[in-house]
Formats: C-alpha cells, structure tokens, sequence
C-alpha cells in the first residue's frame, strides 16, 4: 500500500472521530488540486471556491461511506464533480427564471442582461424575480412542489431526493421534467412579465 494512502486512511480514521486537526490536514492535502481541477470548468475563484468547500463539507458529513479500496483523491474528485454539475444546473435555472421576459410580439424570450452586482435596483430586481418565482412554485402540485425544492431550493442531487422520497431515481428525475414542464404552464398563465 503507498504511502499517502496510508497516511489518507490514518487520518480518516481519526476524522471519523471528530478530530479536526485530521479534517484541517486532509483539506491541506486535496485543496489546491481540487481547486485546480474546478478551476478548469467554472467561471470565477468564487464558483470555484464555493463548489470546493461544499464538496469538502459533504465529503467530511458522509465519510461513513468512503470505500478504502479507492483513493480518498478519487472519491473527493467524484463528490466535487457533482456538487460542481448542481451548481451549474442551480445557476442555470435561477439565471433562466430571473432573465425571462416577452417580447414585442408576446413570446417570451430570454433577456441577457449585464451584470451589475453592486447595483442596488439591479439587486431589488433579482429578489423580486426570486420572489415570484417561489409563488409561481407554490401553485405546482405537492408532488411536483416538493421535488422542485429539494433539488433547487435545497440543492439535493437525484439520489439524494431518491433517498429522501423513498423512490427510484429515474421517478425522481421524470418528475422534475413534469415539474419544470408545469412551471413553465403557470408562468405564462400567471402573464409573468418579470
């Protein structure tokens, strides 16, 4: 066995007993690398750091389930890979809410607008964009409400929301298609002009 999976499964170990020094030098170790790695897909060092602590924080939540036979690199690598394609499917989705609008002949149509962070009409804007959106998803049915907000809302992946529903993954993903299909029925009945 090399050594650095030696010392990886040392110090896993002892992370599993809520030694924090243990938690601290795993971080030391795969941070870099892994920001390296994120750094290469998303857009910015805030993406890239915000997809990197929360892979980190659900690798040290779910460390039960770590198989010794892989690399702990590996395993890490897969979890930030996932938390990284939530992201950008939660990205996607609020930015195509938050930017549709009609158009002189009545079709909606995205609307690509600057960013302006430090503008606070622009931030006025988003949240009541926001707003609307979460009124929009109260008027799905439970069913399809409830699988929209675990898995944008609370950012839950498939397996997750499988595991907190108690059904098989491909339901889970069929009823978001029937869930975003509906939404987009309400949009256009509510007349929503963003």
């Amino acid at each position: 066995m090399k050594e650095s999976k030696k010392r990886d499964l040392a110090l896993i170990e002892r992370a599993k007993k809520g030694d924090q020094k243990a938690y601290a030098r795993l971080m030391e170790l795969y941070y870099d690398h892994l920001h390296a790695a994120l750094n290469k897909k998303l857009r910015n060092t805030f993406e890239v750091e915000e997809v990197a602590s929360q892979a980190f924080h659900k690798a040290f939540k779910k460390l039960e389930l770590y198989n010794p036979t892989y690399a702990f690199s590996t395993w890490l690598y897969r979890i930030a890979y996932n938390q990284m394609i939530d992201y950008i499917r939660k990205y996607k989705f609020e930015r195509s809410w938050n930017s549709l609008v009609k158009d002189q002949d009545g079709e909606w149509t995205q609307l690509e607008l600057e960013s302006h962070v430090d503008d606070p009409e622009e931030k006025m804007i988003r949240r009541q964009r926001k707003e609307a959106v979460h009124q929009l998803i109260q008027q799905l049915p439970e069913n399809y409400r409830e699988v929209i907000e675990l898995r944008y809302l609370q950012e839950m992946s498939y397996r997750e929301i499988a595991n907190e529903l108690d059904i098989p993954e491909g339901t889970v993903k069929a009823k978001l298609f029937r869930a975003r299909k509906a939404l987009v029925e309400i949009f256009k009945l509510n007349n929503y002009t963003g």
